[in-house]
């Protein structure tokens, strides 16, 4: 039980830690252009994906390997309540950890091999995250460069 609740208070926490850097930092950070491949365009796309699925990304980011941060940095920046924010990203931590407890109890003796699905697990969804964002970012830069050549006056 005190695995399970340190588990939820840590994530929960460092949701909360990152939200509140998008809300108050993130559009100063974004300004910079130190991430440079997302401009005020792609930003505003981000943020209408957020207020289209807002709670359910809060939700489901918990199952996603490698997008907590950029999750809840991107929810504190499309301003989304913070209340219910923290509380879905609280109950999506307690789930996440409550499979990890089960299995590990379920698993007992054997419970390095629950280490070895989640390290499986991780580079699948982590595989899958880099294509997507990959095929995004290419998309970008291709919408760019032909953009480009029509401004131009090339075909």
């Amino acid at each position: 039980m005190a695995a399970l609740l340190a588990g939820t208070a840590g994530s929960t926490v460092g949701f909360v830690t990152m939200y509140l850097v998008g809300r108050w930092f993130g559009r100063r950070i974004l300004e910079t252009h130190k991430i440079s491949f997302i401009n005020l365009e792609t930003l505003h796309k981000l943020e209408r994906w957020f207020v289209r699925y807002s709670y359910w990304i809060v939700v489901v980011n918990r199952f996603l390997s490698g997008t907590r941060a950029v999750v809840s940095f991107f929810a504190g920046i499309s301003e989304l309540d913070f209340t219910m924010t923290t509380v879905l990203s609280c109950v999506s931590s307690l789930l996440w950890y409550g499979i990890l407890v089960f299995a590990g109890y379920k698993v007992g003796e054997h419970w390095e091999l629950v280490g070895e699905y989640l390290k499986a697990y991780d580079q699948i969804v982590t595989i899958l995250t880099v294509v997507i964002i990959g095929a995004f970012v290419s998309r970008y830069f291709y919408k760019k460069s032909k953009s480009k050549k029509s401004a131009d006056g090339r075909p």
